[in-house]
Parts: structure tokens; C-alpha cells; sequence
């Protein structure tokens, strides 16, 4: 409420406002150092939001009458709710008081099930009719006809003469008279009202529900500044992009030097994979990037080239958004983009155009901090990581799961009778029987898993979000294609087999920090079974 008492109201300028305060906080944060970014940045994007979310409050006042709007205050002043279960309760309201306008007994707003091929009524001024099959039923002709028109005979569901007029979204008004039939010209006037009136609801529920994706988007903003592994920023920041655009799928991407690289991908409709290339007039990606503004497309049925010409996609998307994340000095440090069957909001692809300069910073620093830490963390023979970076990714893990809570497994993997490959073949043999298992390790697991060498002879696998079955058929695939795997060395044909062990939290264990003691046991239990088989550890029962 305003000082005066009346309530606040949308204006056109109030989003783009708030949004240009949010780039600018940022910008003051940054250049004078003394606040935190993330805590300015959070309370400018609430007032966007709470811009954004602001109720029109369109619908003409008379349709409501005095008693009403005065009660509606009253309860205003007790106990909030939502705008667009009260709007559901108003609809009676108002047919109740157009039915006289239009010498109507009753109004019914009806839609067309044609799934089921029955007409069902939505609201009535009095009581609902039942739904009736669309089959023979004059209504289902007047729906086709989508013009106001008198119904040649009564409809078994009518108490008279009768009148239906179109609504726009697929309904139709019908206007019951006691002894003389509605004149279509008034039922057709009552529909655009009650349209109207259906268009303010939907937009409120399409603010309710924009709402709760803003509450989300901040959440992760708040995340950044409680520091997000720089590995994971990429898949953070596609997942809360397609929350906020209530998208089906979303990615991330560098670029640099006129060329662009795929790090992160969520949804399952397709779309360039993480880890693709792409260049100067390869796709919308680069296009975006190149042109430092966001681009919004239609496909039309045809599969949109993002990245490349042969990205595959599952399902063709009817909308697909593209953003740059362009810097404070104006270099675009990558592109972002968004699809699916919905156009995504006005103000969802504003704030991220406004708060790009905080998400290029972000991934700039996330891609420099990846870059330093293969190279400090890379072991020189497998190009696996080592014992240090392993370290650092479990400790992560850890943070992550009692954070989030969500499931993580580990593998850890023993060559069988690696001492007798040095002994009989010489060390070098033995350094190329681990490069081709790491090949197949590397080849074996997805972009998001985690690979290292432990020391020696042993590898650790790191599967997040992945349950314990999930982890023992990875463990399976990689066992049987290290079985199947001869090294040639110098003429002579080295046969290879692993032992691996599977652990799971918080399956097997209830903290990351046992899975590596856990995993390593059930690795044991595989060599004495045998060797060359999978071990999946039992859960601990005795913590129950």
C-alpha cells in the first residue's frame, strides 16, 4: 500500500526501472568494494519482482458491486491470499450481475473437452449444468461457428430459449432466457467482459507462478555469494535459467577469441552437448555473442542450429531464447540460451540481460579457476586428475550433499595383477596399460563425473546424483570394457582385467566422507571373490 492508502499498480516502466537498479547497484558494488554485490543485487531483483508481480486490477468495478469491493477490502486488510483463487470466486459474482443486462435467467462459461468429447461448464451466475457429449448438442456447433448466435432449439441442459456467444481462448457464453432469447449483440458484449476478466486472472496466475521462479533465481544468486564450486557454476547456472524461464532445456557457454565452447546443458529435448565447439556463423550461440544482444526466435517446426548444423534435438522447441553475458567493459564472456513450448517472460529474459554482468564475472572466473586446476591437478601420465584435485572434489561433494541433499556415489577401480604387467613387460608396458584404462574410464563416464587417479594402480570414480544400482551398472560397463581391452606392447599382447568397488550416499554411507573407506572395502571383497567383478556395497543396517 502507498502512503495514502491506495493500492500500488503496475506501470510499464516499473520493471525496466527496477531492472536498470540492479545493473547499476552492481556496478557501485563492484567499483567501490565496500558492499557485497549478491546482497545488492538480491534486494534490486526483489524489486523487480515485486514490480513484475504487481496486480493490474483491470476488471471493471461495477462487475463486482459495492458490497463486494468493500469486502474485498476488508479482507485485504486480514489475511492475504492469492489473487487468482479470489478472482474464481468473483466469476459467479459477475455472471450474476451481466445476467440482467442481457435478460438473462443464467450465464454459463462452458469449454470443449476434446479428449473426452464432452462440454463442461466453468462458472454459472446460478447453478452449473452437467456436461453433456459435444455430439449433437447445439453448443458444440456454436463453438465451431465462433460468432454470436440463437440456438435453433433448447439444449437439453437449458431452462429456455437460448443464446451463445464465443470467448476468446476457446470458450463460449451461453445466456438462458425465461420467454424471449437473448439478443446476441448483448450476450457478444457480456463475453468480452468475461474474457476480460479471464485474461486479469490469468495473468495473475502467470505473476503467482513467475513469483515463485524469482524466489528460486534468488536463492541461487544468494548461493554465489556463499561460493559455488566453479566446476559446477555451469550446470548451477543452466538449471536456475530454465527455472526462471519455465523453459525445457538450457545451456551455457564460453566465449573467447571469436570462439565458443559448450559447458553446461539441462533438459531432455537435445541441443548441442557440453563440451561442443563452435565458431563464427555456426548457429545462434555465436551470432548472440558476436552481436552483444539477446536474440528471440519462432522455429517453426525446424530444428534451431544453436551451436552447429549437426546438433541433434529430440523434440523441436517453439521458442528459444539466446543471451549474451556481456562484462562491465563490454566483452561478452559467453551466452546463455533457453528453449521450449512457452515463450518465456518479458521480465525473466530482463533480469538475466541485467544481471549479465554479474553472471559473465561469475563464469569468466569459474572457467579461469577450471583452467588453473586441470593443469595444477592433472596427473602427467593418464591426464586424469590426482590425489590432490580428488581431495578438493570430495570435500565439494560433501558441502554440495548437505546442502542439497542429493545422492552421490563412488567407484573405485584396481588393476588385477598389475605388478606382474611390470614385472614381466617392463614399467612402460605398465604406463600404457593405464593410459587405455583411463581412455576407458574417460570414454565410459558423462561430462558431469569425475575421474582421478588415487596413486599407483588404482582409479576413483566420482558419479553425482547417481544412486547406488545407477553406479553399479556404470562400475559394470567400465569393468567389462577394461575385459575387453588387449594393450599391444611391443609385439606382444597384454590381456588387462579391474576389480572395482561401488559405494553410495546416502544409500551405503550418510556422509561423502565415508565413501571412499566404503568403496575400497567392497573393492577388496572383489579381489577376494576373484578379481576382475563388481563389488556394490550393502547399506550399513546397523545404523538403523
Amino acid at each position: 500500500m502507498s502512503a495514502t492508502g491506495r493500492p500500488f499498480r503496475y506501470r510499464r516502466w516499473a520493471v525496466p526501472a527496477a531492472l536498470v537498479v540492479a545493473a547499476l547497484s552492481w556496478l557501485a558494488a563492484t567499483s567501490f568494494g565496500g558492499l557485497g554485490a549478491s546482497d545488492i543485487l538480491a534486494a534490486a531483483v526483489a524489486a523487480a519482482a515485486g514490480a513484475l508481480i504487481a496486480a493490474p486490477g483491470r476488471v471493471r468495478r461495477w462487475a463486482l458491486g459495492p458490497d463486494r469491493r468493500h469486502a474485498g477490502r476488508a479482507e485485504a486488510s486480514q489475511t492475504p491470499e492469492d489473487p487468482s483463487a479470489a478472482r474464481e470466486r468473483e466469476m459467479p459474482v459477475l455472471l450474476r450481475r451481466l445476467a440482467p443486462t442481457v435478460s438473462a435467467a443464467r450465464l454459463v462459461v462452458w469449454e470443449r473437452d476434446r479428449d473426452e468429447g464432452r462440454l463442461r461448464p466453468l462458472h454459472s451466475s446460478d447453478d452449473l449444468p452437467p456436461s453433456v457429449p459435444a455430439a449433437g448438442d447445439p453448443l458444440a456447433w456454436a463453438l465451431d461457428q465462433g460468432q454470436p448466435l440463437r440456438l435453433d432449439r433448447t439444449p437439453v441442459w437449458s431452462t429456455g430459449p437460448t443464446t451463445a456467444a464465443p470467448v476468446p481462448g476457446g470458450l463460449v457464453l451461453t445466456a438462458e432466457g425465461d420467454d424471449t432469447t437473448p439478443a446476441p449483440d448483448a450476450v457478444a458484449n457480456a463475453a468480452a467482459i468475461v474474457a476480460s476478466f479471464l485474461t486479469v486472472r490469468d495473468r495473475e496466475q502467470r505473476s503467482a507462478a513467475l513469483a515463485g521462479r524469482f524466489d528460486r533465481f534468488l536463492a541461487f544468486l544468494k548461493a554465489l555469494q556463499g561460493g559455488v564450486e566453479a566446476e559446477r557454476f555451469p550446470e548451477e547456472l543452466a538449471s536456475a535459467l530454465a527455472e526462471i524461464g519455465d523453459a525445457e532445456g538450457a545451456l551455457v557457454a564460453a566465449w573467447a577469441d571469436e570462439r565458443g565452447r559448450v559447458l553446461a546443458s539441462w533438459g531432455t529435448g537435445g541441443g548441442p552437448a557440453p563440451g561442443t565447439y563452435f565458431g563464427v556463423g555456426d548457429g545462434e550461440l555465436a551470432m548472440a555473442a558476436r552481436a552483444g544482444a539477446p536474440i528471440r526466435r519462432t522455429p517453426e517446426g525446424r530444428s534451431p542450429v544453436l551451436a552447429h548444423a549437426g546438433e541433434r534435438w529430440r523434440r523441436v522447441p517453439e521458442h528459444l531464447t539466446v543471451v549474451p553475458l556481456v562484462d562491465a567493459s563490454s566483452r561478452t564472456r559467453g551466452v546463455v540460451a533457453l528453449w521450449g513450448g512457452a515463450r518465456p517472460e518479458d521480465g525473466a529474459v530482463e533480469l538475466v540481460v541485467a544481471l549479465a554482468p554479474l553472471l559473465a564475472l561469475q563464469l569468466q572466473h569459474s572457467t579461469d579457476l577450471v583452467r588453473f586446476r586441470q593443469v595444477a591437478h592433472e596427473d602427467g601420465l593418464t591426464g586424469l586428475r590426482n590425489r590432490i584435485a580428488l581431495d578438493e572434489r570430495l570435500a565439494d561433494e560433501r558441502k554440495r550433499f548437505h546442502r542439497y541433499r542429493r545422492s552421490v556415489s563412488l567407484l573405485v577401480l584396481d588393476l588385477d595383477h598389475f605388478k606382474a604387467v611390470n614385472d614381466t613387460y617392463g614399467h612402460a608396458a605398465g604406463d600404457a596399460v593405464l593410459e587405455r584404462v583411463a581412455e576407458i574410464v574417460k570414454a565410459t563416464i558423462r561430462d558431469a563425473d569425475f575421474a582421478a587417479r588415487f596413486g599407483g594402480e588404482e582409479l576413483v570414480v566420482v558419479l553425482p546424483e547417481t544412486m547406488r544400482h545407477e553406479a553399479g551398472e556404470v562400475a559394470e560397463r567400465i569393468r567389462a570394457a577394461v575385459a575387453s581391452a588387449v594393450v599391444d606392447w611391443s609385439g606382444k599382447r597384454i590381456p588387462v582385467t579391474a576389480s572395482i568397488g561401488v559405494s553410495s550416499c546416502p544409500e551405503v554411507v550418510q556422509d561423502p566422507a565415508e565413501l571412499l573407506k566404503s568403496a575400497d572395502e567392497a573393492l577388496y571383497a572383489s579381489k577376494a571373490a576373484g578379481r576382475n567383478r563388481v563389488t556394490v556395497a550393502l547399506p550399513d543396517t546397523s545404523r538403523a
